[in-house]
Parts: C-alpha cells; structure tokens; sequence
C-alpha cells in the first residue's frame, strides 16, 4: 500500500488528486494520474480496496480475468506489475481506506479538502497477516464478500489476496474481548484507536463511487427473502466461484446443497420499470456469462433465460450470445410476474410470453439480475462537493463530456455517472485521468530506479573493504521466523542448519518479523558484503518491492534477490511437520542454484520524443489532440481529406438534444487557433516504423513526403456508414438510411405520412457478426424529431432488439407514449419490400398477432451501423502487429481492461475505428486515449523491465519465428547479419520467443537453462 501523507494544512498541491472510490474505475484513473507524473490520494470508505470487480471471477466475453492488463507496462520497477488481485503498489498512489470526504472549498488547481478516516484497529505497518486473530475471535458474522453466504470473523481480511492484505476490525460486530490483541504478536491491534481527520489541498477531484446493486426485496412478486434458492447475479457469481463460500467450483443450492437440475435467469430485476425507467447496461451480459459457466460445469443443467431484449450491443458480445445459444441455453422473451416457492425448495416461476400466454414453470434455482443503483451516499457527497445529479440519483455529467461535472475542476467515470460495463468504466477512467490532468502541476513521474551506475559505484565502494577478493558472489540468507506462523510449522532450526550448507552461502540469519526489521536487515547487508540475497519469508507480492529497494539501497542489483515463500507454500499447506521443512529445504535450495548462476540483470531506457500523431481528422481525433495540446505536448493530426469532422459532419443533432454541428465548429476553431496543434490536409500515414516513445513516420500529400518522429500515434480514422444491398436501396428514391433522414430532418424537406424503418439492416447476421449500438438510438432520436414535427405521422419500428442501454431507454418509453409502433421480427423471417401499384409495400410477420401484415408506408428508413472496410488497408501502414477483430474493427489489447490501447505500446485507438459507438462515446474514448498517451509523453524516458529475453547470435539461424511469436512487437530481424535482436524496452519477459526458437537461441535473462536445470535438479533430489 502506498504510504499516506497528509500535506499541511494551507500548503498548495496542485500537483494532486484526489480520488473518491476504488473500485476499478478508482484505481485505473489512479494509475493513469500516477504514470502521467501526477500524486494521486486514492481514498475508500471500506477497509479494503476493489469494489465489486473483486467479487467477479471471469469477464464476458472472453471469459478469462484480465485485470493484470490494466496495469502499467512502462513503469518503475519499484511498482507493482502483479495482478491486482494480489497488489497494487505505485510510488505515486497514496491509498487512504476507510476515509469520506466531509468538506471541499476552494477552487480547480487548488481545492481544500478534509477527511474522516475511521479508525482500522489495526496497524497497517505492523501487521504480518498471520491470521491468529482470526482464530481466536469469537464473533462471526455474515460476509459481505461472499454476500452473506458465508460466515467471517469480526476481524478479518476481505479475501485472501485483498488490498492492503491487512487486517482491520469490524467495530460494529466487535465486543472487544481482546483476545486479539493479546495474541497478536506484533502488537499491531489497538482497539481504543479513534478517527482522525485528514486535511489536503488537490488541483483536482475524480469521482468514481461505483454503484450499488438493487435490492430486489423492492419488488414483493419475486419473493426475493422468502426463499432460499432465488438468489441474485452477484450471489449466484460467489457460489460459483473457487473462492466463494463452497471453496470450489462446486454448484449446491443453498437449501439442501443439491446441485441444480434446472435454473432460470430472470432479467431486468430494478431496471427498466416505473420508477427506474433506465437500463442497467451489462446484466443480459453478465446473466449469459454465469449461465456459460453453469454450461460448462454442468452440460446437463437445464439454464433458461427470460429476457425483455437480449442487449449484446458490445464489441465481441453478439457472437457471445450466439456462443451461449449453441451451448443449449434456453432464451424465452418474457417479463416474469411473479415467483413462488414449493416445500422441496424448488420454485413456480409465471411469465407471460410474448404471445400473452400465461405460463408455470418449476425451476431449483431462480438467479435475479440486480441492475446498478447510485451509491447510497450519492446524495450527502453531491451536497459536500456541490454536483449536480439526476433524478435517479447519479452524478449528472455536463452535456457533450461523460467525464465533467457541474463543478469545474471535479469529474466523474463509471457507473456513479450510470450504469456502465466494465469497458466504459475503464475508458472513462483514463478520460477522467486525461481531463484532470489539465489542472494539475505536474511534477514528474517518481522513477524509483537504481541505475547500472550507480550500483557499480556503491559496488566498489564496498569493494574497498576487501582489497584482492574476487568478485563477489557470496549468498546471504535471512529466514524468517514470523513468530508461530512459521515456527508452529516448521523446524527452522533444521532448515537454517540446512541452508548454512549450501554452496557459496556466507551467512544465514534468522529474524522474528522480517517485514518489521527492514532496516536492521538493509544494515546486515551491508555489513557482511554479501552480493546476492536470499529471504525466506511468506508471500513475497505485498513486500517485494520493499525487500528490492533493500538490496539497491545496499549497492546490490534487484536481480540478485530471491524470495522463498515459506509459509502460504510451505507451513500453511501441510499437516505433517517434516514435509513441510522438507519441502522448505527444497525451495531454499532452488533459489540458492539460482542465484548462484544468476549475473546481475541491467535495465535499458530510451529517451521519449514527446510529440503526437492523431490520424484522423474526425471528432474523436480533434478531441485527443486538444486534450494533448492541453497538457503542453504538440500533436500533428493526419487527415486524408479536405474538411476536418469525419462523420460529426453528417450528424446534426443527438437523442439527447445535443447541437452536434455546433459541436464540431468550435472544436474545429479551437484546434486551428491552438499553437501545439499542427494539421496536415489531403494527407496520408504511407508508414509507420519504430516503437513506442520513438516512432517514425511517414507523411505523404500530392507535393510533398517527409519522415517524422512522435512518441505515440492515436489511430482516429472513424468508419463509413455501411451500404445496403437490400430493400431497394438506390432502386427506390423512397428507400434512404437513417443519415439521410436525418438530413432532411435538419432541412425540414420531409411531409411523409407514413414511414417504415427497419434495424439490423446487414448486421447480426450471418455475415456480419456485431450490433450496430448506435442504430436503434438513432432511429428513435429521427422517429421522435418526425412526431415533433408532425405529430401525424404514422411510424412503424421494424425491430429485433431494442438496444437502449442505459438512459437511452427513456427515449424508448418516449417514443411508444408518442404513438411509434414497434413490431419485433426474427433473423429468420425478415421484413420483405416491394412495389405494388407503384408503391411501396413492406410484408413483416408480426409475432403478437401471428400473421403476416402489410405496411403501405411512402417512406422506407434503413439502419445500418458503421463499416470498418477502410482498417484493412490502414493496418498494412504499420510495421508493428496491429490486429483486426473478425468484424475488421481494431482490435484492442484487452476487451475490458485496456480498450483503447494496442498489444504494440504507444498506439492507441478511439471512436469509430474501434467499434460501433455513439458521438460521447467516442469523444470518452478521445479523452482516454489522451489520458493513455500522456502515460508516455510525461516521461523522458521509458525504462525496459530486468527479465526480458536475449538472443545467441552465434546459435540464431535467422528463421523469424520468435519476430512471427512475439505479442509485443519485441523483436527485430538484424537483415545484415540475419539474426533476430531485442528491444528491450518493449519486450515483456512473457518467453513465447523461448519456446518457438528451435535452435535455443533465445533465452529469458535469469531463467537461463543451466538456471532452470541446476533448481530443478535441487527440486527432484
């Protein structure tokens, strides 16, 4: 955890933020700040950090974890590059838990603020996570983690790699007995501790306070208390979880502990009703990755799913629904009425479906999906900081951004703004970041690095001391001995015995609390002049970085420390006493074989050309280039036409009311009139070579080619709206699209008296496997502005879903208040239009009614989403590995996690080129791109990790299968000598060159193979 300062009250910090929640939106607009040179205040009201994600075991659609991939990749190696399920350490974050914020004055760049942090009970610095206090409290209470599944005691952590991995008591539930602080044996528990306040001055607050789920006890028809098996999504993603309250990957039904023959998912629990007239954005997703799961644990588990509308309107997320489709599971499109239970447990759910036909099923298991409600103290913090929200309750972003609140100088991202996914959370955190850090001072990225020097420098040094020794290779050794923790368990006093005997050890030294007596451990490492160091200790991620900047405050390289995990691997996973200091013997061994062949690793650094290229010329380009030019670096941005705006020029206004002509006028003056930003017209990108921080380019134009260097590029090119090849289009001039009603909607050139439109026209198809996410907005937005304009007129939806996620769905009770009909069609069946009489005439089979109707309409409007054609020949530009989904759009490092960026660092992606999207969508994008890019900008150098790979030039037969391998972009071919090279600083040390190289040429530094064959010898011995 990152050490808390508490500035002085008065002093100026502009060069802070603070950031209120930390839950995944929290901590990535955290990093981002942090990496860009800013110090960040990262303050929770719980005890421990990650919020709901912690909860979650895999992320649709790919159904992996991921969140190791937001972290960053270019950063100190004093900073956590572990998941976050295990740590989060930055030199920049200060994390402040158990913290709200009570007063804020002042204004942006400099805000006076002032926290309440309850007491923790617990000393963060002194607490060894040896769990004796748990084994002694006598109180139990219900787990908020496991959703009260389960059982904790009144002091706790809140899953076993939780952040800070620090205990902390729950006071309300604590009679304070005391037999935890009797027991503690570093004295780290003080139950008479009190809150304190907290007073700082920030340049500006982010806040990211997540949401809270439903109650779906609101809702008395679903029965939700009264009965043990219904249970929520939340609940339903503990019990299947391997570290929920079954411990396994075992599904048991909470009354009997059967395993489930039959579960239904009930849909749109707390969303999209009266009083929440909003849709909660990823339940459908998150109800088909829970069912997956069950699929794939069970195949003969009966799943169905009842369903209003099926909105997979993300990247990737249709073609999952078509996945969880051809596993078996059962859709039913129907609004539940009501759930009753039976004595054996099971559960009578009635729907009607959609041909109104009441139906009774019996189901084991019924699973709520909970929508997303506004934080419970969104009100009380809305009065503190003066921001407005909306009548749901969540923070009301100012119109045209999703990140700026009523009060400059204050943002908002994720779900506090609504409902969100994770992607849109990720994407607005790092916008929040990017918009933030205009009214920061920035002092600088805190590289806490020991550089070759200056470990040659203190080396000699030492060196002095014992004239005529050869070079020193001598192994100290420090156990731990964790009071019980380890002594209870093992016999130190053998494995020390042990350890003296090892080959090139010098010395072994036990130490009650290793964690607790750094400095008496850095003060021995100097004294004994050892040159490599081994701690045997318990798990090293919460105190690796400690125990590195030991060794380099010592003189010694990082790469010299081995870290032997002595009690989660060893005294905590055996009964048998002997096995267990057996099995420590072994792994002290390993890491002595190790270090033994281990040379010191060095770290390579490149300098940053801290200049920009946007390409594209759109709104989202216009928008990252000015957020850039804000934070004083110069951009270029690459348009291949005459005009800058891209398809903002074809759009005049948006569902909301937002004038997007307007829009685009005043960006487009405000980049022309910005000295940083320079734009080059009729242009084009012709290659791109290089690496991040020192990419070269090559500009073309019809008289002129010159080569330039920039230090990230944001690919910005948009898309083009997609042609139809159906329903006559170009065959009838009463067949247009959505854009050219729109069109002549701003004109007022339209006296139809009857309009048909038709969505998914060429999408969710067997050709096209993505949903257009803007298209149904779009029709609703042109239907509404049609009743407004002539309230008469006859309008006809001709619909599969209706994909009004979030408040979009408000326009959707809009337009059926206003009269707009809306008949549903399958893929299967679709709409067929012909001409009869000379007019036009649409057959559709409507479900309700069961019979095919006629429409006779004078006007027919397709829906069509963006096509990505144009990224085919854009991906040739790059000499680096950009990739295409299967749908053409880019695709992005990481789904969830990392949105915007590449797997080839320093490019980055936003608007229409990414993906279907809506005008604000893009513009967040813009922001976040801006916020990623300033990542690298904000350095002068970038720093390559100590592990990366190497190449044996004499054993390299030139082949390019590790170049063909490497997911980063790593590698080179050397086409003089023919052999493969490394770029150090781009290469992350993850060995798929190792594995393909079929003449051994290329091995990891420090997992050489007389390495790996010298522990593995030890291993098996």
């Amino acid at each position: 955890m990152g050490k808390i300062e508490r500035p002085d009250e008065g002093v100026k910090s502009p060069s802070s933020a603070l950031v209120i929640g930390a839950g995944i939106s929290g901590i990535k607009t955290s990093i981002d700040l942090a990496e860009s040179g800013f110090n960040v205040y990262l303050i929770d009201e719980s005890p421990f950090i990650g919020g709901t994600l912690s909860q979650l075991d895999r992320q649709f659609p790919t159904n992996d974890c991921g969140m190791c991939k937001m972290l960053p990749y270019f950063g100190s190696e004093f900073c956590s590059d572990l998941c976050l399920r295990r740590g989060l350490d930055h030199p920049n974050i200060n994390i402040i838990t158990n913290a709200e914020l009570k007063s804020l004055n002042g204004e942006p760049g400099n805000f006076k603020t002032c926290l309440k942090k309850k007491a923790r009970f617990v000393d963060p610095e002194k607490c060894i996570a040896c769990n004796l206090c748990v084994d002694v409290c006598p109180i139990e209470v219900e787990h908020d983690f496991n959703q009260k599944l389960s059982k904790r005691k009144a002091i706790y952590i809140k899953y076993p790699s939780a952040i800070p991995c620090v205990y902390a008591v729950d006071i309300e539930n604590c009679n304070r007995c005391g037999e935890c602080v009797k027991i503690c044996p570093t004295k780290a528990i003080d139950l008479s501790k009190e809150e304190e306040e907290i007073k700082m001055n920030v340049g500006a607050v982010i806040l990211a306070l997540g949401f809270e789920p439903f109650d779906p006890n609101e809702i008395g028809a679903l029965h939700y208390s009264e009965f043990q098996n219904i249970v929520t999504a939340l609940e339903f993603e503990r019990l299947l979880s391997g570290t929920g309250p079954n411990m396994d990957r075992i599904l048991k039904r909470p009354s009997d502990d059967q395993v489930p023959k039959k579960i239904a998912f009930i849909q749109c629990v707390g969303s999209r009703d009266e009083e929440r007239n909003y849709c909660s954005f990823a339940c459908c997703m998150h109800s088909l990755k829970e069912a997956m799961m069950v699929k794939e644990l069970y195949p003969e588990i009966d799943v169905t799913i009842f369903f209003m509308d099926m909105r997979a309107f993300g990247k990737g997320y249709h073609r999952y629904f078509e996945d969880a489709k051809s596993m078996g599971i059962k859709f039913v499109r129907s609004r539940v009425a009501d759930v009753q239970g039976e004595d054996n447990g099971n559960l009578i759910v009635d729907h009607v479906d959609e041909f109104d036909e009441p139906k009774h099923e019996t189901f084991d298991m019924v699973v709520l999906a909970t929508g997303q409600n506004p934080p419970k103290n969104a009100k009380e913090l809305g009065d503190i900081l003066g921001v407005e929200l909306d009548r749901y309750g969540f923070c009301k972003p100012m119109k045209g951004c999703a990140v700026e609140t009523s009060k400059p100088g204050i943002f908002v991202c994720g779900s506090f703004s609504g409902p969100k996914d994770i992607p849109d959370t990720i994407t607005e955190a790092s916008a929040a970041a990017a918009m933030a850090g205009t009214l920061l001072r920035r002092e600088g990225y805190k590289e806490e690095k020991f550089d070759d020097n200056e470990f040659v420098k203190k080396g000699e040094a030492l060196k002095e001391d014992r004239v005529g020794e050869e070079e020193n290779e001598s192994i100290g050794i420090f156990i731990c001995k964790c009071d019980s923790c380890l002594g209870n368990f093992l016999q130190i006093d053998d494995v020390i015995k042990f350890a003296k005997s090892l080959p090139d050890v010098d010395f072994v030294e036990s130490i009650d609390f290793l964690c607790l007596e750094l400095e008496e451990v850095q003060k021995k490492v100097a004294d004994k002049h050892v040159g490599k160091v081994i701690f045997g200790a318990c798990a090293p991620y919460p105190f690796e970085i400690k125990f590195k900047k030991i060794l380099a405050s010592a003189g010694i390289n990082p790469s010299l420390l081995e870290i032997v995990n002595l009690r989660e691997s060893c005294a905590w996973v055996h009964d048998d006493k002997q096995k267990a200091t057996e099995k420590a013997k072994s792994l002290i061994a390993m890491a002595n074989q190790k270090l033994r062949n281990q040379e010191p690793l060095s770290i390579s650094s490149k300098t940053v050309a801290q200049k920009a290229l946007v390409m594209g010329g759109g709104i989202s380009g216009m928008i990252t280039a000015l957020n850039i030019a804000k934070n004083g670096y110069a951009v270029d941005i690459v348009e291949k036409s005459s005009d800058m705006g891209g398809n903002t020029r074809n759009l005049y206004f948006t569902i909301d009311g937002l004038d997007a002509q307007k829009l685009l006028k005043d960006v487009v003056q405000e980049v022309e009139n910005n000295d940083l930003i320079t734009v080059y017209k009729n242009s084009e990108v012709k290659k791109v070579s290089g690496k991040a921080g020192d990419f070269l380019v090559e500009l073309k134009n019809s008289s002129d080619q010159k080569k330039l260097q920039y230090g990230v590029i944001i690919i910005a090119t948009g898309a083009d709206e997609l042609a139809p090849h159906e329903y006559l289009y170009g065959e009838h001039e009463a067949v247009i699209t959505q854009r050219e009603l729109e069109k002549r909607l701003n004109e007022e050139k339209l006296d139809s008296k009857a309009i048909v439109m038709i969505q998914c026209v060429g999408l969710r198809d067997d050709e096209r496997h993505y949903c257009g996410r803007i298209c149904c907005s779009q029709a609703l937005k042109n239907a509404l502005k049609v009743k407004e304009i002539n309230p008469k007129t006859e309008i006809y939806i001709l619909y599969r879903d209706i994909m009004t996620y979030g408040f979009a769905e408000e326009y959707y009770i809009k337009a059926k208040e206003k009269g707009i009909n809306f008949i549903r069609y399958e893929l299967e069946d679709k709409p067929k239009l012909s001409v009869k009489n000379e007019k036009l005439d649409v057959m559709v089979k409507d479900l309700l009614l069961d019979e095919e109707i006629h429409i006779r309409p004078d006007l027919v409007v397709l829906s069509m989403g963006p096509s990505p054609e144009n990224n085919k020949a854009l991906i040739k530009v790059f000499e680096t590995k950009l990739q295409l989904d299967e749908n053409g759009f880019f695709s992005e490092a990481n789904v969830k996690f990392r949105p915007v960026d590449f797997l080839s660092d320093g490019i980055f992606v936003c608007g229409l080129a990414h993906s279907p999207r809506t005008l604000i969508e893009s513009i967040a994008q813009a922001e976040a791109t801006t916020g990623r890019a300033l990542t690298i900008l904000s350095k002068n150098e970038i720093f390559a990790k100590r592990v990366v790979s190497e190449v044996n030039e004499r054993w390299c037969v030139g082949c390019e299968a590790c170049i063909i391998a490497c997911p980063f972009d790593a590698r080179i071919l050397d086409s003089e000598n023919k052999v493969a090279k490394v770029v150090d600083a781009l290469c992350q040390g993850c060995g798929m060159c190792a594995v393909v190289c079929p003449s051994g040429a290329t091995k990891l530094k420090g997992y050489k193979e007389k390495q790996v064959m010298a522990m593995i010898d030890e291993a098996v011995v």
